[in-house]
């Protein structure tokens, strides 16, 4: 697929929506005309979104089932098998990012979306008139099928107030979502921010879609400013490990820092149950966690985290944020570390291989099998230019790979 390969020396080894896009080229803050002139460009983008309608439904004709179908073809067991899978998939799902999964109950697999299109395709190949857009939704596969759901998971908490997804977990038969809150505070690229994190239970029926049961808010941050917790979660033993991410002024470098806390299994929508990693030690307190991977060539605003044999961790990130050439590897003993930079060229995934075309935020699906035992990854693309994004139905999915499992 154009701009996302496995660098040479590892390939025979074992749009957000435009609003979310620009978010992460805003988070990037690069000191450079280029950079400038995107986030120009982005602006123009965001009002063209705005003006499609931000509806939480398709049209009638386009509207799905909840439940999930019953399927006669096998999953696909590539990368590209998951690819066409995607594709195919119009109406009320027609793009979106983050990609998160998780699985359900009955052998299924739940995808966690963003910011997410839907739309009919256009005899071009485009999206047709009555494009509408949402912040989060849900896809649910089972087997070679998906059924898109209508509904939005983690409703606006008002018409100015939303949620983006940023990692999920299953844990004691519920769901867990982490989500960043968005406000909206003006127009164009601009005209948005993040004020926190949020953490949200869901059911999980045994045939049905997950439903929603409550939403707590967790901490600001620590000594050093703002910390969004929840952007990577893992299980280990008897704790599950949240981890936050950090923006730096931007002369410390492009990425952010990672930083971890820790709640007891079965207390994961207690915020007050945090535990924050600091000075060796695990606190109650937020303001004392510190940083266990550090901003320059750090991870992007979204980690995705794998546990590992004997007690470890293995964290998939882009390093740098959008602007980066690399989906990297990071490795530790423990899930509070210490980190090494285990692969710096996981994946090539570069920004701008064609004009405006942006990659970022990967997630890893070790629960999607790939033949040969190969992780299935993905990365949302983009483009800053919304007519590129409306031309081309196929531009704002998440774009699938297969890379060696963590050792």
């Amino acid at each position: 697929m154009p701009g996302l390969t496995r660098p040479a020396h590892v390939r025979g080894s074992r749009s957000s929506a435009p609003r979310r896009c620009s978010a992460r080229v805003a988070a990037a803050r690069a000191a450079t005309t280029l950079v400038s002139v995107l986030l120009v460009v982005a602006a123009s983008v965001l009002g063209a979104v705005a003006g499609s309608g931000r509806g939480a439904g398709a049209a009638e004709s386009t509207r799905p089932a909840v439940a999930t179908v019953q399927c006669t073809r096998p999953a696909p067991t590539t990368a590209a098998g998951y690819q066409r899978m995607f594709d195919s998939l119009y109406g009320v799902w027609a793009g979106g990012d983050q990609a998160l999964s998780v699985p359900l109950p009955g052998a299924r697999t739940l995808w966690i979306f963003a910011d997410t299109i839907s739309a009919r395709r256009s005899a071009t190949g485009g999206y047709a008139r009555g494009l509408t857009m949402r912040h989060n939704s849900f896809v649910i596969q089972n087997r070679g099928c998906l059924t898109p759901v209508a509904s939005t998971p983690l409703p606006n908490i008002d018409p100015t107030h939303w949620f983006w997804p940023n990692s999920a977990i299953v844990s004691g038969g519920r769901l867990y979502i982490f989500a960043m809150r968005v406000r909206q505070i003006g127009t164009g690229w601009s005209g948005f921010s993040t004020y926190g994190a949020s953490v949200a239970k869901f059911s999980l029926p045994r045939t049905g879609v997950p439903q929603l049961q409550s939403v707590a808010s967790l901490p600001a941050g620590n000594s050093d400013g703002a910390v969004l917790w929840g952007a990577g979660v893992v299980a280990q033993g008897s704790w599950i490990y949240v981890y936050g991410t950090q923006g730096v002024p931007l002369a410390q470098g492009l990425g952010r820092r990672m930083l971890v806390a820790r709640v007891p299994a079965g207390h994961l929508s207690d915020p007050h149950a945090l535990q924050f990693y600091g000075a060796n030690a695990f606190s109650p307190t937020a303001a004392s966690a510190r940083p266990v991977i550090a901003a320059p060539g750090g991870v992007s605003t979204s980690v995705s985290v794998l546990p590992a044999a004997g007690g470890g961790v293995t964290v998939v990130s882009k390093r740098s944020e959008v602007f980066g050439r690399y989906v990297a590897e990071w490795t530790a003993p423990t899930p509070a570390g210490p980190f090494t930079l285990a692969n710096a060229t996981l994946l090539s995934a570069p920004s701008l291989t064609k004009p405006g075309e942006l990659l970022y935020t990967p997630q890893a699906h070790r629960e999607s099998r790939l033949a040969g035992g190969a992780l299935l990854v993905t990365i949302c693309r983009n483009n800053t230019a919304f007519t590129m994004l409306k031309a081309d139905g196929l531009l704002y999915r998440p774009q699938f790979a297969a890379v060696p499992q963590p050792r």
